[in-house]
């Protein structure tokens, strides 16, 4: 859920017009897994509300961690200041913890299979998130300092993205919103998207080990190499080895999403019309009595963004 708030969940970058493709299930993965212990960052961009999705990511932690190949977990769905309930707590009070019923994310259930094997395996768990006020804060020109200026010139962020990211972005920005965000409105969220994916890069490199694979926990807008996470670790390491894989429903859009190495097809969960459950979402806040929601309480439709109700202080 890229944009913690839903306007914003949407998508990360790299300059480079990588090769990628297509795999099914089943021996695909096994070939995936392989391929992640070769490299030092294994993005996993998922459809939040997909159980197959994080049962996938759950297998890859499962054999990284057994393999002692592990690094650590970094979840977009957990703020910083959360990591030590997966440390403290046991599982069975997670939930309660992490306040998930009113984080804004799909029921902790569709979550289970990722949860068990952190429980089992007890992996080094990090938040990549950042919780909503301080985006608000950010969104209002006040700088919340998740970056500090030398960190934001060191992953790019100071500097402009390539004119087909740029412009990139702010499409899926106005597509993810289903129409009722034109260009001029994305582009003030742009720099939003881009300190929250340059966040997620940030914490990497406060924790990276060498001959250690680190696993990113992300809506699948957030691992595209043209403008999301990628983008950022690369720039601050350009020889840093990253598999960006996307967990891809069946239907949606095979085959064109060149900003991903590899895209897993698995079945979808959900055949509504995501726009239509946008739109009913709007419908909602202008209801007789209800004061309209900002941008960053709608939960745009491309399963990247997201609005994490309401969030414990940090």
């Amino acid at each position: 859920m890229y944009f913690i708030a839903p306007i914003f969940a949407l998508l990360l970058v790299l300059m480079s017009a990588c090769q990628h493709s297509s795999l099914s299930q089943g021996e695909d993965i096994e070939r995936l897994l392989k391929e992640a212990l070769l490299t030092d960052v294994v993005i996993l961009g998922e459809k939040h509300d997909n159980p197959e999705h994080h049962r996938i990511q759950a297998q890859f932690i499962k054999e990284l961690s057994r393999q002692g190949r592990l690094q650590g977990v970094y979840m977009e769905h957990l703020f910083p200041s959360q990591e030590m309930i997966l440390v403290k707590e046991s599982a069975e009070v997670w939930p309660e913890k992490l306040n998930w019923k009113t984080s804004g994310w799909p029921s902790y259930s569709v979550f289970q299979s990722l949860f068990d094997v952190i429980a089992a395996e007890k992996p080094p768990v990090y938040g990549v998130g950042i919780p909503r006020h301080q985006l608000k804060a950010f969104y209002k020109k006040q700088d919340p300092g998740y970056l500090n200026e030398d960190e934001k010139k060191s992953v790019g962020l100071t500097v402009p993205l390539p004119d087909q990211a740029h412009q990139d972005l702010l499409r899926t920005i106005v597509k993810a919103h289903c129409g009722y965000l034109d260009e001029k409105s994305a582009g003030f969220m742009m720099p939003l998207q881009r300190y929250k994916d340059a966040f997620m890069a940030k914490r990497y490199f406060e924790h990276r080990q060498a001959g250690k694979v680190a696993v990113y926990i992300i809506g699948a807008g957030h691992g595209r190499r043209d403008f999301g996470v990628p983008y950022y670790l690369k720039y601050r390491d350009p020889k840093l080895r990253i598999l960006s894989i996307q967990l891809q429903e069946r239907g949606q859009g095979l085959g064109q999403e060149p900003n991903f190495d590899r895209i897993l097809v698995t079945e979808a969960v959900d055949h509504e019309d995501p726009c239509m459950k946008f739109k009913k979402s709007l419908e909602k806040s202008f209801k007789k009595g209800a004061k309209p929601k900002s941008p960053l309480q709608h939960k745009s439709h491309d399963g990247l963004g997201k609005s994490h109700g309401k969030t414990p202080r940090q």
